[in-house]
């Protein structure tokens, strides 16, 4: 939704030089019908945008998916800065972002059936699509106290239920660009603020490299130092070619 916009692909074209890590591979499911189709899955995993000077310092992270509207109005005064030259610092995060929490405050559309979970619920369209395979699989991965929608066991019907509940009996493409929709709503609201004070703790200006494992396993709750994603106990013990 966000790259395909074009708005966002003039962005990327005309001002912004775009550049693509993959930091750490993910699990993968696969499950064999009996009719030979296969389901293919990626369990855990996200990914974080980073606006960027020239020398590569940051200026500002987006974890998680945004909506194109959502994410032009956040990254408004990193793109501005980015424009006018400005080198990162901590009085330079401040004048950029001292403002943005209390906006925050009136975002609306968080608050799905009367549930009051809205606030803890986040990554709806990874749940939407991770959580179905964890039905057929008896091991709860420690991330699950997170509120990481994706790390728990249910169907995507159920997930859709649970946070855009008015969405239930759409059409497929509806449903897939109200759960972003929706993520982008609760990023803006608990996940960005979580960037800025790690922003203000470390000072903007650092490269990548330097931010990725306190966005990923801070924010994100994805480990990047277990190579089996908290699905360890899975492994017949004694497997062949696991080291455990």
């Amino acid at each position: 939704m966000l790259f395909s916009d074009p708005k966002i692909q003039a962005l990327l074209r005309d001002e912004l030089v775009p550049c693509w890590q993959s930091v750490h591979e993910t699990a993968k499911v696969e499950i064999t019908f009996a009719d030979g189709k296969k389901l293919e899955r990626t369990l855990g995993g996200n990914t974080v945008i980073y606006v960027c000077t020239a020398q590569g310092r940051v200026v500002d992270a987006f974890p998680g998916v945004y909506t194109p509207d959502d994410f032009l109005a956040e990254a408004g005064p990193a793109l501005a800065a980015v424009r006018g030259g400005v080198e990162p610092s901590p009085l330079t995060w401040q004048q950029l972002h001292g403002a943005a929490p209390a906006e925050r405050a009136g975002l609306p559309g968080l608050t799905p059936n009367g549930a009051g979970m809205a606030s803890l619920l986040s990554t709806i369209s990874k749940g939407v699509v991770e959580s179905p395979p964890r039905l057929a699989m008896p091991i709860v991965p420690p991330q699950a106290a997170t509120t990481d929608l994706s790390k728990y066991a249910m169907s995507s019907r159920d997930v859709v239920r649970l946070t855009v509940p008015e969405a239930a009996n759409a059409s497929p493409a509806d449903i897939g660009q109200r759960v972003v929709a929706f993520d982008s709503a609760q990023n803006r609201r608990l996940v960005r603020p979580q960037v800025h004070a790690l922003l203000a703790r470390t000072g903007i200006g650092c490269v990548p490299v330097l931010l990725q494992h306190e966005i990923f396993e801070g924010i994100l709750h994805v480990s990047l130092s277990d190579p089996y994603f908290g699905y360890g106990d899975v492994l017949v013990p004694g497997t062949a070619g696991i080291g455990r």
